[in-house]
């Protein structure tokens, strides 16, 4: 492809021009026609993570968080693990606003040690945490190229696998550093059939695993995506061992981290070369969660339809849910409306349960797009001058889009969520979602159970019952305070003479906030307008 800051994402239509064009010569060296069976690690039931310690869920064809559908709007942020701190910070406010929930990022680097790389995702995670967000971590990348949003080096760090491109794995003739990335198409190199074959577990698998043992317990990982695009050449056997690969990948990031969910990243299984029976052998393996698809205006015809068979194969074939994992339309530069009714017709009428636009940043270089300067002082780097709502000129459009689908997928999982009343939801429901806690901000006596009285706590961005503290909203700053008043009123747990006296909110003192009410059915203190249910008296949870 051409220079890194021009179209950061690899089209799939040059990797399928190339290899159907012929087997032979799309296969790599170091794989013989005769190809044995691929072994497969057997598969154990997948399970389930805690629901009370935050971790998004699949089950009956849905996402779940906290017990609620979790149907949502996700971004493409693919160099946010490699963008300075205050960019990552302003990106994710700024995704945050748009009601974006959950982000997507490329994560190998082969400049940097896995500790390092782990380190860099930590901050990202925390940040993502802060926000009520969730991180989709791609483990590795189908094509050698740059990471193309951070200082380069010489030569310029890459998005693969520290080793995969060491050349004591180049084919045989083959210089440089090429590695596992020796099978060309038009825009470079990809990971060749070896790679798949058996490479991915000379350098690959270990990273991946380690990557997946450290943050096991981290709640802001949304789940893994094994590889980004990874396909075969089709070659004898070779989709065998593609199916192969992607099962016990999955079995190997269950096994270390049971908590998260796993996925494929392909583009869709007829992109893989596929049958139905090697695509059931995948999708119906119970440590893969979820179906992606990768879906962009420039596919060819053929593609475009195997990518709407694969939305449908989630609901009728798999009970899986499916993320339109990466999403780009280069009309929307000049007509965005066409965007705009795609969202419509995915959500609405193909029932997905999250679409992710590709190449999301906030500030970005048109000039460098327009290859009529070199340098800009404004190009964050990590963005995409075909796809992205930045160099198209369209950034207030894409937020308003978000927005609205952000809130109309929210409204949707509580309406549709079995055995909830959107009265009866907690407070906590709409963290991250000023709107949402505002709308619930009154008890109506004419509704069941409506005790919220929700108000938002800007400082730790958490929906809560009005007369929480600052303090029990999470805002830590205001913990300090000698003066009772500023204290939760869980500190009055079992003292029922204790929660009364702070059953008001005297304006003569600072911060007093509390307006307490005593719940006997669970013997604690907690603020007027918790829900019965939220101040846990179980009996009255739906």
């Amino acid at each position: 492809m051409g220079p890194s800051f021009l179209n950061r994402r690899v089209t799939s239509l040059a990797v399928a021009a190339l290899c159907a064009v012929q087997l032979i010569a799309c296969r790599s060296e170091g794989v013989s026609d005769e190809v044995p069976a691929p072994e497969v690690a057997e598969v154990s039931e997948s399970l389930a993570p805690d629901p009370s310690l935050g971790f998004v869920s699949a089950r009956d064809g849905y996402f779940y968080l906290r017990n609620l559908r979790f149907k949502h709007v996700g971004a493409n942020t693919p160099q946010l693990v490699y963008q300075p701190l205050w960019q990552v910070d302003e990106t994710l406010n700024k995704l945050r606003d748009a009601r974006v929930k959950h982000v997507r990022v490329l994560l190998p680097n082969d400049k940097l040690t896995t500790q390092a790389i782990g380190d860099r995702l930590q901050q990202v995670l925390n940040r993502a945490r802060d926000r009520g967000m969730f991180v989709t971590v791609a483990l590795t990348h189908n094509y050698s190229q740059e990471v193309w949003g951070w200082e380069k080096g010489d030569p310029a760090a890459m998005h693969a696998v520290r080793g995969d491109r060491d050349p004591a794995w180049n084919p045989t003739g083959v210089s440089g550093n090429v590695g596992f990335y020796s099978r060309s198409y038009s825009q470079g190199n990809m990971l060749d059939d070896r790679w798949i074959h058996w490479g991915h577990t000379a350098n690959y698998k270990s990273f991946a695993v380690d990557i997946a043992t450290r943050f096991k317990n981290d709640n802001a990982i949304f789940a893994w995506d094994i590889a980004n695009e990874v396909n075969s050449t089709g070659g004898p056997g070779m989709v065998d061992y593609l199916v192969a690969f992607y099962r016990t990948m999955a079995a190997a990031l269950k096994a270390a981290d049971p908590n998260h969910m796993v996925t494929t990243g392909m583009v869709h299984t007829g992109w893989a070369g596929m049958t139905d029976a090697q695509r059931n052998l995948v999708y119906r393996d119970a440590n893969i969660d979820y179906l992606t698809v990768h879906m962009y205006n420039t596919d060819p015809a053929q593609q475009h339809q195997g990518a709407l068979d694969e939305l449908w194969r989630a609901d009728n074939m798999y009970a899986k849910p499916v993320i339109v994992e990466e999403l780009g339309h280069t009309e929307a530069r000049n007509n965005y409306s066409v965007l705009a009714n795609q969202y419509q017709d995915l959500y609405v009428n193909r029932g997905v349960d999250a679409v992710m636009q590709w190449g999301v940043t906030f500030t970005c270089s048109l000039c460098k797009c327009a290859r009529t300067c070199t340098t800009d002082p404004n190009d964050w780097g990590a963005g995409d001058c075909e796809f992205g709502p930045c160099e198209q000129q369209k950034l207030p459009e894409y937020v308003a889009l978000a927005k609205k689908w952000g809130e109309w997928t929210h409204a949707w999982n509580v309406k549709t969520t079995p055995g909830v009343r959107n009265e009866s939801l907690p407070c906590s429901t709409w963290d991250g979602d000023v709107a949402g806690c505002d709308a619930h901000g009154y008890a109506d006596p004419n509704k069941a159970d409506d005790t919220q009285h929700c108000a938002y706590y800007f400082c730790s961005n958490r929906c809560a019952p009005q007369g929480t503290s600052n303090c029990e909203a999470g805002c830590t700053s205001y913990c300090a305070a000698s003066n009772s008043e500023t204290w939760s009123c869980n500190s009055w747990n079992g003292n029922v003479s204790g929660c009364d006296a702070h059953g008001y909110a005297d304006t003569n003192k600072a911060n007093d906030t509390q307006n307490c009410a005593y719940y006997f059915c669970s013997n604690t203190c907690a603020p007027q307008g918790t829900s019965n249910c939220e101040a846990g008296c179980s009996s009255y949870c739906f």
